[in-house]
């Protein structure tokens, strides 16, 4: 992958200047690529042999080849339980079937590398509807299902990395709670305005 560059003729601002990676001296009228980030110039054949600007703090600076990687494998002495796997992220055993490893927390596909997107849980969006609803009619009733839902749902997500939603509870949580305190505060306004 070679960087964002300005390729561009030699020209009198640049020539004389050290390449980047070869430190040769650029010369008029030949191939240059200019570093769209830094200004620094090169030569197009080595722009393009080492695929990106030579100077360490750019942001078109090449990246430096990670290792390779070895597959993960299992203890030598440890046979494979029936109907398991290995987690790619921590070399355990898990069940076959498993979207979530239960060491590590790992989303797993079906072959163990893909990701699974992480499910919204039911009462979390019922929490932050019922927040939501207390603020427009019945807070009492709707501001009690919203704190519950709320509070289920947090558990839920906290016990299982399978599941997200928790900001969504606690806003519902936060909603009912809200609601009760003004419909509290305004029936006790209410009743003192009474006497």
């Amino acid at each position: 992958m070679s960087y964002s560059f300005r390729k561009m003729r030699i020209n009198k601002i640049f020539a004389g200047a050290p390449c980047g990676w070869c430190t040769h001296a650029l010369v008029i009228g030949e191939d240059g690529a200019i570093c769209e980030a830094c200004d620094t110039p090169h030569h197009l054949e080595c722009w393009l042999r080492e695929n990106g600007c030579s100077t360490e703090r750019c942001i078109n600076y090449v990246l430096p080849a990670l290792p390779a990687t070895t597959p993960l494998q299992a203890d030598p002495g440890q046979d494979a339980p029936p109907n398991s796997r290995l987690c790619p992220n921590c070399n355990k055993w898990i069940a076959l079937n498993s979207r979530v490893c239960a060491i590590c927390n790992t989303f797993l596909g079906a072959t163990g590398r893909e990701q699974y997107e992480r499910i919204t849980l039911r009462e979390a969006k019922q929490a932050l509807t019922y927040g939501i609803i207390a603020f427009l009619c019945c807070p009492p009733i709707a501001g009690y299902y919203a704190i519950k839902n709320a509070n289920t749902a947090i558990d839920i997500i906290d016990a299982n990395a399978e599941y997200q939603g928790r900001g969504m509870a606690v806003a519902g949580k936060v909603l009912g709670i809200i609601a009760i305190v003004v419909w509290v505060l305004g029936l006790l306004i209410r009743l003192a305005s009474i006497r």
